[in-house]
Formats: structure tokens, C-alpha cells, sequence
């Protein structure tokens, strides 16, 4: 009776030393053989405890498409766009307001949980949601909460509404709302895809490349020039100084923006 003892607690010693021995998961382990442009991640500060070495992961830009429904548009703008798609970005100089991280899918579920046990008050309510190219973004509803007065506007009325909304994708820096635009973005055009193609390569374009330092729109360079004319028309003292700049050497790509 006394050895059975014995031997049940050296069993038990030995699970409670491997338990304490096994890794915890860790940020590090998990983006180490990702590709640097496939995710992106930043944080305030580190917690090295839990594997987050570093305030910042992978790209410094990226441009994700959402479905509507997944980040709680209203109905009435949806119907009036069945075939938008919801781009989230972050470029240079232009960040959304609560800007959400962007992870390959396979991986969020375990880097939402780690996240927010890593920080709790600030990360409560971290879940993902799909976005194309197979990845997701990792958001609360405060980042949804930005959808949700969607409507359309004296843009969508006046300038845009004879344009194919495939050839142009217009994104608004936060802090430089002009008169007329009262969101964010604007068009439907895929530039992931424009980047990416063998055009883009041969010219050496990337997506960066479509995203000017003060920003209003890419893609059809005819699409670029009928927009800086309306543009001019609405408002020449703010809008005069807009520039259509080339991006492939083919000009079958340009870019609209104040730099």
C-alpha cells in the first residue's frame, strides 16, 4: 500500500513538472515563419510574458476587403451597394481611428485569445473576422461601431454616380474629411489584386506604391482625371492642387492625391 502511494505521487510530481515545463504559447513562436507582408501587428507596449517582444509585427501598411455584414453596415447602404465591399487599411500616414490587427485566419482564434490575456483591458472583446485573401482581422465593436451610420452622400449623388465603381478605390484619411465626403471610402476597385498582377511586377510597383503620402484615390487613370475635374469644380481652392501621379509604366495605373 505504502509503494502504490509512493508511486502516485512520483506520477503526479511528474505530470505537474512537464505542466510546468511546457511552453506557453507566445506571439513570437506563432508569426515566426509567416511572411513579413501577410500579417501586421502593433501595440502600445510589450509583454514579454506572454511572448510580445516587440511593439510592432510584419508590414507597416495593408489593404483588406470585408463584407458589409461582417462589420454590421446598415441595411439601407448595403442595398444601395450590393456589391461594395468594406476596404480596411492602414497606410502610411492613414490609420483608422481603432485601427484592428491583420492576421493570416488559421491563426486568430489562438492570437485573439493571447492578446487579450495578455491585456485584458485593453484587448477585451478581440475577435475575428474574415476578410478576403484568406485572413482576418482581429477587432472589437469598437471598430465595427465606425459602420454603422453608413449612408449615402453628396459624393455618391453628384461625383461618383456615373462612374464605374470598379475602376477607382477612394480612401479617406480620418483627419481630412473635405467638404462632401462624409466617409471614408469610396469604390469597389481590388488594388491587392492590380499590385499583384504581372503588369504591377514588370513594373515594379507594389502596394505601396498606390498609396500617396496625402491621399484621395487609385486605379484608371481616366477614372483619376474625370474625378480631379469634378473635384475642382466642387471646390477649386481646396482641390486645385490635386496630382495624377503614374504608377505602372503602361499608365494603365494612376494615383489621385495632393503629393
Amino acid at each position: 500500500m505504502h509503494l502504490k502511494l509512493c508511486s502516485a505521487l512520483v506520477i503526479a510530481a511528474t505530470a505537474l513538472l512537464f505542466a510546468s515545463c511546457k511552453k506557453k504559447p507566445s506571439l513570437d513562436s506563432i508569426v515566426k515563419d509567416l511572411a513579413t507582408d501577410n500579417y501586421s501587428l502593433s501595440f502600445d507596449k510589450t509583454y514579454p510574458e506572454f511572448g510580445i517582444s516587440k511593439t510592432a509585427y510584419g508590414t507597416d501598411n495593408f489593404l483588406v476587403y470585408a463584407d458589409p455584414q461582417d462589420v454590421i453596415c446598415p441595411e439601407p447602404w448595403r442595398l444601395r451597394f450590393p456589391k461594395a465591399k468594406v476596404p480596411v487599411y492602414v497606410i502610411p500616414k492613414i490609420v483608422l481611428p481603432t485601427c484592428p490587427t491583420m492576421i493570416p485566419w488559421d491563426f486568430s482564434e489562438k492570437l485573439a485569445d493571447l492578446i487579450q490575456k495578455a491585456d485584458p483591458n485593453v484587448f477585451a472583446g478581440l475577435k475575428p473576422i474574415k476578410v478576403d485573401g484568406g485572413k482576418a482581422l482581429l477587432a472589437n465593436d469598437k471598430f465595427t461601431a465606425q459602420y454603422a451610420s453608413l449612408k449615402a452622400d453628396k459624393m455618391d449623388d453628384s461625383v461618383l454616380n456615373n462612374l464605374n465603381a470598379d475602376k477607382y478605390l477612394l480612401l479617406m484619411a480620418p483627419d481630412k474629411q473635405y467638404a462632401g465626403f462624409e466617409r471614408g471610402f469610396y469604390g469597389n476597385a481590388n488594388i491587392n489584386q492590380l499590385a499583384a498582377s504581372g503588369t504591377a511586377k514588370q513594373s515594379g510597383s507594389r502596394l505601396k506604391d498606390f498609396f500617396r503620402p496625402v491621399y484621395i484615390g487609385c486605379f484608371d487613370p481616366e477614372i483619376m482625371t474625370v474625378l480631379k475635374s469634378k473635384l475642382e469644380l466642387i471646390n477649386p481652392q481646396v482641390f486645385k492642387s490635386l496630382q495624377i501621379n503614374q504608377v505602372q509604366e503602361n499608365a494603365r495605373a494612376a494615383t489621385l492625391s495632393f503629393q
